[in-house]
């Protein structure tokens, strides 16, 4: 190899290292990002969560009420 190809090989391989250099932090980017993504999501899964819990413990609670109220009204059409 004469010097002109040595300097080209040699640009071309740091080149090639930039860019894996490159799409390295690119990934390691993307990777951080899906992680505040998903914490995000848990945050938001919790909280539609105990909005459900309550809601169902509110529903349980007017159903009992009903039927408390239907047993003291003597339910029976006998």
């Amino acid at each position: 190899m004469n010097e002109q190809e040595k300097k080209i090989h040699s640009m071309v391989q740091r080149l090639a290292h930039l860019g894996k250099v490159y799409m390295k932090e690119k990934q390691e980017k993307r990777e951080a990002h899906k992680q505040v993504v998903k914490k995000r999501v848990a945050k938001a899964e919790e909280k539609r969560d105990a909005k459900q819990k309550e809601l169902r413990k509110e529903r349980y609670k007017k159903m009992q009420g009903k039927k408390n109220h239907a047993a003291s009204k003597g339910g029976n059409d006998e």
